[in-house]
Order: structure tokens, then sequence, then C-alpha cells
């Protein structure tokens, strides 16, 4: 048996110790994965909280559909169920800044009425269209990239969200070639980012023109080329599942329990044969790899069973403060409780 030590239960890390059991298997071969993190929880940046029935994310919040091979890595994880698109609701974005929160603008004219930034930082992007691009073959960073043409208020305010939003990273040393080519080329062709913005939106408006008389639809010019797509539970479902995945025992095989009204039930094991699993499974606090739990005869992942329901009828006590893993008492007590009570 070959052993093998993986630091960081970050995404990479666990794909990459993932990747590694799967060969081994399609191989025939064992292979014994030990997976280092000096972290409370695996998932490094990718971390989703459940709060008041609302999936917050602490890192990336979905990845596009164009880039394939992230929902086949899903699928082969065993996640297809999961996948989730996003609604078109999310064309509108908002940035928390200075007390509320604010509509991302979609046009420059917005943009400079939005007081996203203050005056001076506004009048700073709007010098971007006289900023030279960069000398070709040069390899910038996100921040040295966002600094020289719009300012390190415009980096901060607007730039360091979208990255962490994108890659949970520090744009100190993302390289922008590499993270964002679509930009890089923006401006290389065009010389400046607001040039092809407007460049992009007249070339958008004739092939819409074109579209509509072909009785074809156009995507926008200026976007990503690919639909947002996460999981029901969040990104943080994903390295979840990794991690799950890591443990060389079956918790629970061939469970079929009827529970009536009023019914008390005692479960007696051993530690470790999976009562608390059990328990957390029925209230939907762990994902499981096959069977389904009914309440009144709806699945408790019925899209039409909202969670506030479902935790008003099916409660779980704890016994310790790290009942729900990775998770301290309060992060335990907010996956329950309204939101005006926390």
């Amino acid at each position: 048996m070959k052993e093998v030590i993986v630091v960081g239960a970050g995404i990479s890390g666990l794909a990459t110790a993932f990747e590694i059991r799967e060969k081994a298997k399609a191989a025939g071969e064992k292979a014994a994965v030990t997976v280092l993190e000096k972290g409370s929880r695996p998932g490094g940046k990718m971390h989703t909280e459940l709060i008041g029935g609302y999936v917050c994310e602490w890192g990336p919040n979905g990845y596009l559909d164009s880039k394939v091979h992230a929902t086949e890595f899903c699928e082969r994880a065993g996640l297809r169920k999961e996948l989730v698109p996003a609604s078109n609701v999310v064309n509108r974005r908002f940035l928390f800044a200075k007390g509320k929160m604010r509509e991302l603008p979609d046009s420059p004219p917005k943009f400079f009425l939005s007081g996203l930034l203050s005056l001076p930082g506004r009048i700073r992007v709007a010098f971007e269209p006289l900023i030279r691009p960069a000398r070709r073959g040069v390899d910038e960073s996100v921040t040295e990239f966002a600094t020289r043409r719009m300012g390190r208020e415009a980096l901060e305010m607007l730039l360091d969200p979208f990255v962490a939003g994108v890659f949970a990273g520090n744009p100190d040393t993302l390289s922008l070639k590499s993270c964002f080519p679509r930009i890089h080329e923006m401006e290389q062709t065009y010389g400046s980012l607001v040039k092809a913005l407007f460049a992009l939106r007249k070339k958008r408006k004739a092939e819409k023109k074109k579209a509509k008389t072909e009785g074809k639809s156009v995507a926008g010019a200026t976007a990503p080329r690919g639909h947002l797509t996460s999981l029901r539970r969040g990104m943080g479902q994903l390295t979840d599942w990794l991690a799950k995945g890591l443990g060389s025992s079956l918790v629970l095989d061939d469970v079929n329990l009827t529970l009536d009204n009023h019914e008390v039930v005692c479960l007696i094991g051993a530690s470790g044969s999976g009562k608390s699993t059990l328990l957390r499974c029925i209230n939907d606090l762990v994902p499981f790899d096959a069977g389904v739990v009914r309440l009144d005869g709806i699945s408790i992942h019925d899209p039409q069973l909202e969670r506030s329901e479902l935790y008003k009828r099916i409660g779980i006590v704890f016994q310790a403060m790290y009942d729900l893993k990775y998770l301290y008492h309060w992060q335990n007590c907010r996956q329950f409780l309204p939101s005006h009570l926390m």
C-alpha cells in the first residue's frame, strides 16, 4: 500500500486527495491518503454558513458552468443532484459598504452617481482611459493592475470583494493574466477598460439587432461566458463532502425507520456507531450518500419544504459545543434560531 501525505485541506488539497484515491482505485491499488490541516475545519477559504434560512459564503459563491471540469468534478464526487444554477435575480449585485447595502451600478453614469467611492476615488477612476496599457509580456498581479488603472480605493472597495468571491484569494498574489484573462485582453485590445466597455456595448447592440431579425438571443459581450452555479447548501458543501470521503468506514447503512407522532425512541450503540450522524441526517445538517428522509411524506430536500418549517418540526439537543463539526456553540445556534433573535 502506498502512503501519501497532502498538506492543506483547502479545495486544492481535498481535490488532490480525492484524485489520488480515485486513480489508485482505478488502477486496482490501495493508497493511504492523509491530509494535514492546521485550521479547525477543512475547506480553507471555501466556507459556508446557513443563517436564518440564507446561504452565506465566506469565500467563493459559485463557479461558471462554462468551466466544465468543475461540473464534472462535482458529478464524480457524487454531488450532481446538489448542483443549483443561479437565478436571474443575481444579475443585480449588492455590496455592503459604508453601513448599508448598495447596488452595483451597471453603467458608467450610474457608477459616478452611486456614491460607492469618495469623490477623489471617482475622479481617479475617471482618469482610467488616460492610463497607458501595460507592456506586452508583463505579468501583473490583480493589485498592481487595479491600482495602476483605477487607484487604491477602487481596488479595496470593488475589486477586492470581487476577487474574494471568485478565487477567495489575495489580489496581491493573484496573476491578472491567469485569473482574469478577459480583463487583460480588454486592456491590450482597447487600451482602456472604459474604452473597452463602450466598444463592447456598441458591439453587443449591433449583435442584438442582428439576432432580433434572425430570432436569436445574444449573451452580454462584456460578461463572462457561462451560468453561475453552486450547490444547494453552498460551496462549502463540496469541501465538507470531500473531507467526509477521506474516512474509510461506512457510518450508516440500510437504516429503515418510521416514527409516529409522540413516539419515543432511544438510540443505543457504541461510540462512533452513527447515532449522532443519524440525527444530523434527519435534521438535514449533513449530506448523505443515498436514501431519503421524509416528514409527513415530503422529502426534507423538497424545495417546497422551508428550512424554518423543518426546524420547527424536527429539533436536536446539543450534547457538546462541537456537536455540529467544525462549528462553535454560537454558530450551531445560528443554524436554527430566527434571525431577529441573533
